[in-house]
C-alpha cells in the first residue's frame, strides 16, 4: 500500500512538468486510417522566460484592428447624368452641393483616362460625339477625393 501511494505520489508530482499550458484559438481532431491527431491553430499565450526576458512564442500572435470615423458616412450631393446611352452630349446635373472644386474624369474600361475637367456650373454638357462605341466611367471628384462614379454607355 506505501508502495503504491509513494507511485501515485510520484505520478501526481511530475504529470505536469512536460505539458505546455496555453489557449488555443481553434482546434480539433483529426483520424484517419492510419491514425489519430488532435491538433491546435493559433496557440495566443504560450511564454517563456530566462533572465529577465520574456519571448512570446506560438503560431499566433494577437492583433486587434479597429475602424475610427464616421459610420455611413453618405455625402449631401445631389447629381444626375443624362441621357444614358448617349450618341452626342451628356448632362451632368447637380442639383444641391457643398463641395468645393469639382472635377469630372471620363476613363474608359482599361482605366485609361479620357478627358479629365472642371465642373463650373450647376450643369455641364459633356461632348461624346467623338468618343467610340464603348462603355465609359464618369467619376466625379472634389480634391481629388471620389463623391460619385457614372456608368455611361456610348452608342
Amino acid at each position: 500500500m506505501k508502495k503504491i501511494i509513494i507511485l501515485l505520489a510520484f505520478i501526481i508530482s511530475f504529470s505536469n512538468a512536460f505539458s505546455q499550458s496555453g489557449f488555443a484559438s481553434c482546434g480539433s481532431n483529426a483520424s484517419g486510417t492510419s491514425g489519430n491527431i488532435s491538433y491546435s491553430i493559433g496557440q495566443i499565450d504560450y511564454k517563456n522566460s530566462a533572465n529577465g526576458f520574456s519571448i512570446n512564442e506560438g503560431v499566433q500572435q494577437p492583433y486587434e484592428m479597429q475602424i475610427l470615423g464616421i459610420e455611413n458616412y453618405e455625402p449631401t450631393i445631389s447629381m444626375s447624368v443624362f441621357p444614358n446611352p448617349t450618341q452626342y452630349n451628356l448632362i451632368l446635373k447637380i442639383n444641391e452641393t457643398k463641395f468645393k472644386n469639382l472635377s469630372f474624369e471620363i476613363i474608359d474600361v482599361k482605366g485609361i483616362e479620357i478627358v479629365k475637367n472642371e465642373i463650373k456650373n450647376d450643369e455641364t454638357s459633356i461632348d461624346f460625339a467623338s468618343f467610340q462605341r464603348a462603355i465609359y466611367f464618369l467619376k466625379i471628384t472634389s480634391n481629388n477625393k471620389l463623391i460619385q462614379t457614372f456608368k455611361i454607355i456610348k452608342n
